[in-house]
């Protein structure tokens, strides 16, 4: 009988320490895309990096500015046709973030869209 109290309880132990994973996102967010382009000469061109690197260094430099981004993460899209502007093009890399309701403008001024 000891032995199948001293059982149950580390089963509830066991159980009680196990916790579901919850993340909490800001009821006033926006999601937003901005597509990696390559030799436009913009800050926010994807140069000799990974995708990786360029997701983080866009979101470091537009943090640096003063945009909240709550969250962002990096998708890829094949592009058939790339559609040239001048000697611009689509590489298919996508960022995708979260951020604030109230720097919506200011990322669509960066190239954001919906």
């Amino acid at each position: 009988m000891r032995n199948l109290i001293g059982f149950f309880c580390l089963c509830v132990l066991a159980f009680a320490c196990e916790k579901e994973e919850t993340t909490f996102l800001p009821t006033n967010g926006v999601a937003l895309e901005l597509h990696a382009i390559v030799i436009c000469g913009s800050t926010y061109d994807i140069g000799n990096e990974t995708a990786e690197e360029w997701g983080q260094r866009i979101v470091d430099l537009v943090s640096a500015d003063g945009i909240t981004i709550v969250s962002f993460e990096l998708d890829y899209v094949e592009v058939e046709n790339p559609g040239f502007c001048g000697n611009c093009s689509r590489t298919g890399d996508i960022l995708k973030v979260i951020a604030a309701e109230e720097d919506e403008e200011a990322l669509r001024a960066l190239g954001f869209v919906d």
